[in-house]
């Protein structure tokens, strides 16, 4: 059985799935299995990926690393791709990484021995952010007393809840999980569900995840239409993550993370409010929640201010004869 399983789908990253690559197979950990989920792409990652492949054979075969590809039927995002991936892991642990990012040569080794020396079932480590000027700002990850402390903190926004940063038991996924299929918030819905089944937790404090905040994505579309779908996906990964989670945790606590999640969602659009449909959208979405921010601890006043002044704006507006 491999130790790790890092699945790594694959979309239009020609210009950074060398770097990806290279960052993988030059892993300190031996006996990780490698899943590149190709999502239907159209450039030349595949073919760059299988010149880095080639490059690296026989060092891959001295660590007793394996290398599986996946083909989608057709392009299907994100999430879906990585449920493709999840369906050929056989390792012990579980592992995502996005092909524009890339990690630490050491990160597997030293997240898969924090897990295995504290018989965790998620490790999390620190990470990296940067963009395409070269700036790079670490993060450091919060130290909680449990498992379900950690769950608190990643639905209140206190923790980051992305998946690349965690190692995960193969064992935990086999539970009743609801995958998201779109994207946006898509983390969320899956790390909630696996932290309600998770009981012990390893940090590693150093980062060793890079996470590289491309200009170009899809998320950072800025237009009403991208806006639209924005904030609906986010808003249907919300109900997932909250459908799911363990029903014995606190529900003023689960209450107020929900509320702050869905008031932040409807923040979002504020700067797309001149457009007839966000407008739309905005007063049906904060009419359901107009009452419900006003004592929550999670939102801060600078937020309530703002929602309530474009809500008073918009209310006159709708009152003009």
């Amino acid at each position: 059985m491999p130790k790790v399983s890092v699945i790594i789908p694959i979309f239009g990253v020609e210009k950074y799935i060398e770097r990806c690559a290279r960052s993988l197979f030059e892993q300190t950990l031996d006996e990780i299995e490698f899943v590149f989920v190709n999502d239907c792409t159209t450039d030349n990652s595949i073919t760059i990926l299988l010149r880095v492949i080639e490059e690296y054979k026989s060092y891959i075969k001295i660590k007793k690393s394996v290398i599986k590809f996946v083909q989608t039927p057709i392009n299907s995002g994100l999430p879906i791709a990585r449920q493709y991936g999840l369906k050929q892991c056989t390792g012990e642990y579980i592992a995502h990484c996005d092909s524009d990012d890339w990690v630490e040569v050491n990160m597997y080794e030293k997240m898969y021995y924090a897990a295995k020396l504290n018989n965790a079932d998620v490790a999390i480590c620190g990470y990296y952010t940067t963009d395409d000027s070269s700036c790079k700002i670490e993060h450091k990850v919060n130290h909680t007393s449990s498992a379900e402390e950690l769950l608190y903190e990643t639905i209140e926004a206190k923790s980051i809840w992305s998946v690349w940063n965690k190692l995960f038991k193969r064992e935990i996924y086999e539970n009743n999980i609801e995958y998201p299929d779109k994207t946006n918030g898509e983390d969320l819905a899956l790390v909630s569900q696996l932290l309600s089944y998770s009981k012990r937790v390893a940090y590693v404090t150093i980062p060793l995840y890079n996470y590289f905040s491309n200009s170009r994505s899809i998320t950072r579309l800025n237009n009403n239409e991208a806006a639209i779908k924005r904030f609906k996906e986010a808003n249907d990964n919300i109900e997932i993550a909250f459908k799911n989670i363990n029903k014995k945790l606190s529900a003023r606590r689960v209450h107020n993370a929900y509320i702050c999640l869905k008031f932040k969602q409807i923040l979002f659009l504020s700067s797309f409010i001149r457009n007839n449909d966000i407008r739309n959208i905005w007063m049906k979405a904060a009419n359901e929640i107009l009452f419900k921010i006003i004592f929550n601890p999670l939102i801060t006043k600078h937020d309530k201010i703002k929602f309530y002044l474009i809500e008073f704006k918009l209310f006159g507006h709708i009152l003009k004869p």
